[in-house]
């Protein structure tokens, strides 16, 4: 009888260490559950802070390259102008020995006001304000076409099918890689596509210059650092590929109504 009862006192016993034991890794799970769910409800919010924050500079940015471009635009572009009308009028009354510098004068001033008119669109094409992203997009491929160079642009969309902030962001992205086929791959065709793929919208952009892939991603510089912060502000990525000649950028993004 005492032997019954002592091993019925260990089996007892041996249950309750068994409870304790499987109570004491339920309560640690659930604790490094909570700790994981805190953790990761702050990394989330960490990537919306930085994400909120990004879209606030680029905002910001871009408020302020349109007030430049408007002011540059506005007043300065007005007065060369002013002078150059002055200067046409001048010519009537001027001697012929006076001429020809009068005639330098006024190519420096022709220059100096489409070098102007260039920056201030450069900083913010009003196009792209008044009328959206595609007439903006054919006027960068006008704007940057020449004898030795053919810009082609095809689009399924219409101007206001993206929101302003997403419309500016992809303006710029666009403007960045043309500016960069322009400085280093040599080439003679760019190719721009919009078009549509499942849910998400994609950019094509090739160009049949002189790149690589791995060189692109070893010396990428701040325009890349600039393409990726604006692709991230409107949650879009980007694949690179090698086309035989010149690079592909395939760029993927959701439309936004904000």
């Amino acid at each position: 009888m005492e032997g019954s009862e002592l091993t019925r006192i260990i089996f007892l016993i041996a249950i309750g260490m068994l409870v304790l034991v499987v109570f004491v890794l339920f309560t640690m799970y659930e604790s490094s559950k909570r700790i994981n769910n805190e953790k990761l409800r702050r990394e989330q919010l960490e990537v919306q802070h930085k994400k909120e924050l990004l879209e606030h500079t680029l905002r910001t940015i871009e408020k302020e390259r349109v007030r430049f471009s408007r002011e540059i635009h506005d007043s300065i572009c007005s007065k060369l102008g002013i002078v150059s009308l002055h200067m046409y009028e001048m010519e009537e009354t001027t001697s012929s020995v006076k001429l020809s510098k009068l005639q330098i004068t006024k190519n420096i001033l022709s220059s100096a006001i489409e070098d102007t008119r260039r920056i201030a669109h450069d900083l913010f094409p009003v196009i792209l304000e008044k009328f959206g992203l595609i007439t903006a997009i054919e006027e960068l491929c006008e704007i940057n076409e020449s004898e030795t160079l053919k810009l082609q642009f095809h689009s399924e969309f219409e101007d206001r099918e993206f929101s302003n902030n997403t419309s500016t962001q992809i303006y710029r992205i666009i403007q960045e890689l043309v500016n960069n086929s322009l400085k280093y791959a040599q080439c003679s065709n760019i190719r721009i596509e919009l078009a549509k793929n499942s849910e998400k919208y994609t950019l094509v952009y090739a160009d049949n210059g002189i790149g690589n892939k791995n060189e692109l991603q070893r010396k990428s510089g701040m325009g890349f650092m600039n393409i990726r912060s604006r692709l991230d502000s409107i949650q879009g990525e980007m694949v690179i590929e090698d086309a035989h000649p010149g690079l592909s950028f395939f760029i993927h993004f959701k439309k936004h109504h904000t």
